[in-house]
């Protein structure tokens, strides 16, 4: 007998939605057709560094908002500032 998990919280639902989508002859997968990225770079050193890319295909401002500033909290919670 086996027990454990069944939900594993937005992002098991979105792979589960993916492979329903996948299965299904009705509907073609979303393409990308432009790549947002995030880039630390210095201002008083040479530090150039891709911190995060997101293949996209159209976003909006409320979601870049969000995405921007989940980015400087977790790049100042490593220590950049």
């Amino acid at each position: 007998e086996m027990v454990g998990f069944v939900g594993l919280g937005g992002i098991n639902n979105h792979l589960f939605d993916y492979e329903d989508s996948l299965q299904s002859e009705d509907t073609s997968p979303n393409v990308a057709n432009a790549m947002m990225s995030f880039m630390i770079r210095g201002i008083f050193s040479d530090l150039r560094f891709p911190y995060a890319h997101f293949p996209c295909s159209s976003i909006n401002g409320k979601q870049l908002f969000q995405i921007f500033w989940k980015a400087v909290y977790r790049l100042e919670r490593m220590g950049f500032k």
